[in-house]
């Protein structure tokens, strides 16, 4: 996953529209417990409104490219971690992968922030972990409500109603999370969170709205995959 202060950035970046944006968290698990993990930011549909009202100049893809791959050596430097990537699959969309060994290697990825970021560390009640035993898998990420300070569009005093005017029709905001197994899927389940889920022979999709989160209540996620036989 992306650093902390990566994350919230874009988060605030569209806290303002309160809409049109998506995170994507996929995993690709092989029998051995190996896999590749990808992070996926998606502004197209907040970018795509927002054209009309920029200048021509300002109308080119957002370029977060070049901040996504300060955090790259971060990545690079977890044992277990390998072929960290950032790119942009198409305009105003950005992801972040790499290939890990093991699921030890993934949490440590998936909490690089707690690590490298003391100050951040002692300021936030983040929680980022991804479990897996025997034929389960359990995802759990908590992240604490965005302060006011966090909004940096408090400053240009958008009148509310024409946000909503512009971009009340617009989809929430969302985070998805993927897992795709080797083996196939028995039963998918949501613990203490409301989201919604989907599942195949052996990809399971959980779906949340961050719409409160943005509004600055606590971000709570938690769900469990159950398979019919194990890595």
């Amino acid at each position: 996953m992306l650093k902390y202060f990566t994350l919230m950035l874009l988060l605030v970046f569209s806290v303002s529209f309160s809409s049109c944006f998506s995170l994507i968290e996929e995993v690709r698990f092989e029998k051995d417990g190996s896999g590749i993990f990808s992070t996926t930011i998606d502004l197209s549909e907040i970018m795509g409104i927002m054209g009309a009202f920029l200048p021509d100049t300002m109308q080119s893809d957002v370029g977060f490219v070049p901040f996504l791959q300060e955090d790259l050596a971060v990545y690079q430097a977890i044992e277990g971690i390998s072929q960290v990537k950032a790119h942009s699959p198409k305009k105003n969309v950005y992801q972040i992968s790499y290939h890990f060994s093991n699921i030890a290697a993934l949490n440590k990825a998936l909490n690089t922030s707690d690590s490298t970021d003391r100050q951040a560390a002692k300021t936030t009640d983040k929680i980022s972990k991804l479990h897996y035993q025997k034929k389960k898998l359990r995802r759990h990420l908590q992240l604490p409500p965005l302060q006011e300070d966090d909004n940096l569009m408090d400053g240009l005093n958008i009148d509310e109603n024409l946000q909503k005017q512009f971009f009340g029709d617009l989809s929430q905001p969302t985070y998805q999370f993927v897992y795709h197994f080797p083996k196939k899927i028995k039963k998918t389940m949501l613990i203490d969170s409301i989201g919604k889920v989907n599942f195949t022979e052996k990809t399971a999709e959980f779906t949340y709205d961050l719409f409160d989160f943005i509004k600055g209540k606590q971000l709570n996620i938690e769900h469990e995959v159950k398979m019919k036989g194990c890595f």
